[in-house]
């Protein structure tokens, strides 16, 4: 039986499938996908098997098993795993998916060399201890997980917030109630997550073995319109952002951060 908190999130990403990757997908997410595909590479070869934990449309699912892994989606919502199952048999990949949640992952394969929880996924769950004790025990020792969360400060959110005199948007991270926003009116409770709290709750079964912010000073996916209209200085602050991203403070207060764990063996 799942919870209020859990089935809020379902509904919530139900309601958008059939406008996610119209709505959701642009350039700067794009973008962002290789860098995290950059990341997959360097840590496991082609072939590799993939656990993909909310999976949703199967955008990245898709995409790596046309690079050669092995993948599973899973997500809690159905009719995201119905349109990535559609749109797998389209591209002409042999990605499965499985609707499931993260919190619940029993009954599935052991032997996984990575698991990916992409945009925010993590960031939906009330329980990250029991996220990571479910995910480690489908992954092989040694092998790694690669999450993009996001953290209690956004400095794009907060710079434009207080350019505008807007207080509320400024730190909305910060606050406990944060409700999500953009799903048809359907909404739930989004938990935001410092580096280091993160990290404290996959610890018992997990190493931190490298962690970047993403999009500090360039423009984050919701602020495409900005990209478009000054791509130079996008393209600049990109750049810049590649320099900053490992530094410890620059980590905690970009748009996301891209942490990577090894399972102990």
């Amino acid at each position: 039986m799942i919870s209020g908190h859990t089935n809020n999130v379902l509904e919530s990403f139900d309601n958008i499938a059939d406008i996610f990757d119209e709505e959701f997908e642009n350039g700067i997410t794009r973008h962002l996908r290789q860098q995290i595909y950059g990341t997959i590479h360097w840590l496991i070869p082609d072939g590799g098997s993939i656990l993909d934990i909310n999976c949703g449309t199967g955008i990245d699912a898709i995409a790596l098993a046309q690079q050669g892994y092995s993948v599973c989606g899973i997500d809690l919502a159905p009719k995201m795993v119905e349109r990535a199952r559609k749109k797998s048999v389209q591209a002409g990949v042999p990605a499965r998916f499985m609707v499931s949640s993260f919190e619940r992952l029993e009954g599935m394969d052991s032997s996984f060399d990575l698991a990916l929880s992409n945009f925010g996924g993590l960031n939906c769950v009330e329980r990250l201890d029991k996220v990571a004790e479910q995910t480690a025990a489908r992954i092989k020792p040694g092998g790694h997980m690669v999450c993009v969360v996001m953290p209690r400060l956004c400095l794009w959110e907060t710079i434009v917030g207080l350019s505008q005199f807007d207080f509320h948007s400024a730190f909305r991270r910060l606050r406990k109630n944060v409700m999500a926003t953009g799903f048809r009116g359907k909404t739930f409770s989004v938990h935001y997550h410092s580096p280091r709290q993160f990290a404290q709750s996959f610890g018992r079964w997990f190493d931190v073995c490298d962690v970047r912010g993403l999009n500090i000073l360039s423009p984050p996916p919701h602020a495409m319109r900005f990209a478009d209209r000054h791509p130079g200085f996008s393209s600049f602050l990109e750049t810049v952002d590649g320099v900053i991203a490992g530094f410890p403070v620059c980590r905690s207060i970009g748009d996301h951060y891209l942490m990577t764990l090894r399972k102990r063996s």
